[in-house]
């Protein structure tokens, strides 16, 4: 990844059950490559 590369986050990758994401919200997640873009996998908010 470089600087300013977006990563997609897909609900199923969240960790929670209830899990809401707003934007400007501080996460944590480790970053696979997808077949068209980076996804971010097991994400939680710390």
């Amino acid at each position: 990844m470089s600087p300013g590369d977006e990563v997609f986050v897909y609900h199923s990758a969240t960790q929670a059950a209830r899990f809401k994401l707003n934007e400007g919200d501080r996460i944590e997640f480790e970053v696979t490559r997808g077949p068209k873009r980076f996804r971010a996998q097991n994400v939680v908010k710390p």
